[in-house]
């Protein structure tokens, strides 16, 4: 029964990971039409007018421009244009076309060029699509290489505090590391449990000294945990248990290099 509920925890898993990527990647591409619209759409909803430029204001690395211009037979004088760009070809005395909506015709506009709207909007869109697909596709293939060895173990006093339950090894090796000519031999333990609510959770000792084999051998590769019950995915797997079991079985090899 509990392996059966383990394969549809892990099946449920992999579906709502890869449904999850599939909406993410569609919002972003919805979201990259309505905002390609509205910036390229500028010209077509507002309408240019030539400008006289009597003012440029620098204030805290921002441009208050101060303009004036005629727009269907009614003419605009010193309206404020704020700006955090300023385009070289502006400046005080000449004409600079400029946009104003039919709504708000004392409001002056500036169209930003092209290649800026697709540094400001595109580049950071695509920058998050690609952060997505990488956390989602590559991750898997990091976990399989390099999960046995990132799980650390979770705090000693809740052998104490916490409530024990019941966990299956999934995963128990070594690895082997070399520096500066000296060998170095590290061991792990990794289990999953199923918690109240039957969540199933993973949890694993880190890097230990010692080696486990024989312990996880004689307990049928189901051993005690300690779990937090008010977030039962903080769990302490007791190695210094494992080691004093071995210890005392003359069952234990001790990694000594240093």
């Amino acid at each position: 029964m509990i392996e059966t509920v383990r394969k549809v925890f892990g099946i449920i898993r992999v579906v709502t990971k890869v449904t999850w990527v599939v909406w993410m990647l569609v919002l972003l591409v919805l979201l990259l039409v309505i905002v390609s619209k509205g910036i390229f759409g500028f010209e077509d909803r507002n309408t240019p007018v030539e400008a006289i430029v009597s003012e440029i204001n620098k204030v805290d690395g921002d441009y208050s421009v101060v303009v004036s211009y005629q727009y269907q037979d009614e003419y605009y004088s010193d309206c404020i244009l704020e700006m955090d760009y300023l385009p070289d070809d502006m400046k005080v005395g000449e004409n600079y076309t400029l946009y104003v909506a039919p709504d708000k015709p004392y409001k002056p506009l500036f169209n930003y060029p092209s290649w800026l709207e697709f540094l400001i909007f595109f580049i950071p869109w695509l920058l998050l699509v690609l952060c997505i697909i990488f956390k989602a596709y590559p991750r898997e293939r990091k976990e399989k290489i390099e999960l046995p060895y990132g799980l650390k173990n979770g705090n000693p006093k809740l052998k104490e505090k916490g409530e024990p339950i019941k966990a299956r090894v999934i995963d128990y090796g070594k690895s082997t590391e070399e520096t500066d000519g000296v060998v170095r031999v590290q061991y792990y333990v990794i289990v999953d449990y199923i918690d109240s609510k039957r969540v199933l959770h993973k949890a694993g000792t880190g890097y230990i000294g010692f080696n486990p084999t024989q312990y996880i051998k004689d307990k049928n590769k189901e051993i005690i945990v300690y779990i937090n019950p008010k977030r039962p995915s903080k769990c302490y797997i007791d190695v210094e248990e494992m080691y004093e079991y071995l210890q005392l079985n003359r069952a234990y090899t001790y990694d000594t290099s240093n």
